[in-house]
C-alpha cells in the first residue's frame, strides 16, 4: 500500500548481452596494405598469378623450341561499403545517469560494426556454388569433411592457412564423432577442444576450427565454410573510426561509427561450402 512511497534504484552493474561471436577479418587475405599506397580509388587490382608454364622435351636434343605465351590475369575488389552504427544519447543521460555511457556506447558501436563486417563476408563466401557438401539440416560426417578437404586438395590448395567456421549446432555435432574427441587420434587428425569456448576450439585435419553465429542459413540448417584464406579477399579503405560530435540544435551527444570496405570472393576453388545443421 505504500509502493508510491518506496524509492526504485537501477544497478551500477549491466546485465551482459551475448553478441554473434566475430571470427571472419584475420582467417581471409588482407589486400588494404596494397592499396594503401598514397593512391585514391574504389577498385583494387589483384594479379591473380601466372598461368603455369609447360615443360617439354627437345627432340633428338636439338632443334626449334617452343614458347609459351606470358599470359596474366586480374580480380579486381571493389571497394563499395560504407557501413556505419549510429545513435544519439541525451546530454541530461550524462549528468543524471551513473553507468560510464561514452565508453558503453563506444564498446558497442565497435562490436555492431565487427559484427556487419563479419556478416558481409560470409555473404560474399556465399556465392560459391561450384564446390558443395553436406546436406541441409543433416548432422555433418566425418565423410563430409574429408570430401571438403579433398576438394580443396584437388584443386592445388596449399594446406596451411586453411580454417573450417562452423555453426554452433555443427560444433556440437562434431563431439559425436569419436575420432574427432579421441585422445589417440589427436596427433593425425586433430582434436575438438570442449574447453576452449567460442570462436577458435581447435584444429581438425590441416584446418582451424571456429565457431560463429553469424554463417549464412541454409533452407533449414546452417552453412559452414571449410576455405583457404586464398578464396576471400578484403579491401579497407578507411578502418574503424568512433567519434562524438554535439548536435548544434540539441543537447545530445551524436555518436558514430564506420567503416568503408569491399569484400570478394577471390577463388571459388577455395571455399568449400558444408551444409548441415
Amino acid at each position: 500500500t505504500t509502493d508510491v512511497w518506496l524509492p526504485e534504484v537501477w544497478s551500477t552493474l549491466m546485465l551482459e548481452v551475448f553478441s554473434d561471436l566475430t571470427v571472419m577479418r584475420p582467417l581471409v587475405t588482407d589486400y588494404s596494405k596494397w592499396s594503401r599506397t598514397g593512391a585514391k580509388g574504389d577498385i583494387i587490382h589483384v594479379p591473380t598469378g601466372l598461368a603455369n608454364i609447360a615443360s617439354r622435351t627437345l627432340t633428338n636434343m636439338t632443334g626449334s623450341i617452343t614458347f609459351d605465351a606470358a599470359t596474366e590475369a586480374q580480380t579486381t575488389i571493389t571497394v563499395n561499403t560504407f557501413s556505419y552504427t549510429a545513435v544519439k544519447i541525451d546530454e541530461a543521460s550524462f549528468a543524471l545517469n551513473p553507468l560510464p555511457l561514452l565508453d558503453l556506447y563506444t564498446t558497442e558501436l565497435g562490436r555492431s560494426q565487427a559484427e556487419k563486417f563479419d556478416t558481409d563476408i560470409f555473404t560474399e563466401l556465399d556465392t560459391t556454388s561450384s564446390t558443395t557438401q553436406g546436406v541441409d539440416n543433416v548432422a555433418i560426417t566425418d565423410d563430409v569433411i574429408l570430401g571438403a578437404r579433398e576438394l580443396l586438395d584437388g584443386n592445388n590448395n596449399p594446406y596451411s592457412d586453411r580454417s573450417f567456421v562452423v555453426s554452433a549446432e555443427t560444433y556440437n555435432d562434431l563431439f559425436k564423432i569419436d575420432k574427432y574427441v579421441n585422445q589417440l587420434t589427436a596427433a593425425s587428425v586433430g582434436n575438438v577442444d570442449g574447453k576452449m569456448g567460442r570462436g577458435y576450439v581447435g584444429p581438425l585435419y590441416e584446418a582451424k576450427i571456429y565457431v560463429s553465429n553469424n554463417v549464412p542459413a541454409g533452407a533449414a540448417g546452417n552453412k559452414n565454410f571449410y576455405f583457404h584464406k586464398s578464396g576471400m579477399g578484403i579491401a579497407i579503405n578507411s578502418d574503424l573510426v568512433v567519434t562524438f560530435r554535439d548536435p548544434h540544435d540539441e543537447f545530445a551527444r551524436a555518436a558514430r561509427a564506420r567503416m568503408i570496405y569491399g569484400v570478394k570472393l577471390m577463388r571459388s576453388a577455395s571455399v568449400v561450402e558444408v551444409d548441415a545443421r
